[in-house]
């Protein structure tokens, strides 16, 4: 899943759900949905502004390392307005997205 950039945050860090504003939960929930059927992980392409320096000197030879944005993929448990939730269960280490209906959201 590929979010916008934060305004929220000075590095326009992405990988937080709650700065989304609704229009945008609803369309990552949509996309979700699509998919919900195969139960597919989840991971999330984190995105932000800079890279740490031995990253940068490794990558990018040191040059502009706060100017470039550096890539990554997270997952992350989060639970929807509707009650559907992207959450670990047990026995299982993979963030996956379940339909508010499921009880493995009721927990959350």
């Amino acid at each position: 899943i590929h979010l916008p950039l934060s305004l929220k945050r000075d590095d326009y860090d992405n990988g937080y759900f709650e700065d989304l504003d609704n229009e945008s939960l609803q369309k990552l929930q949509v996309q979700l949905n699509e998919f919900a059927h195969h139960k597919l992980p989840v991971l999330v392409l984190n995105e932000k502004k800079g890279i740490n320096s031995k990253d940068c000197q490794l990558l990018w030879g040191g040059v502009d390392c706060n100017e470039g944005f550096s890539k990554s993929f997270i997952s992350k448990e989060f639970v929807f307005e509707d009650g559907s939730c992207l959450v670990k269960t047990v026995g299982d280490d993979e963030v996956r997205f379940y339909r508010a209906d499921s009880s493995k959201c009721q927990k959350k």
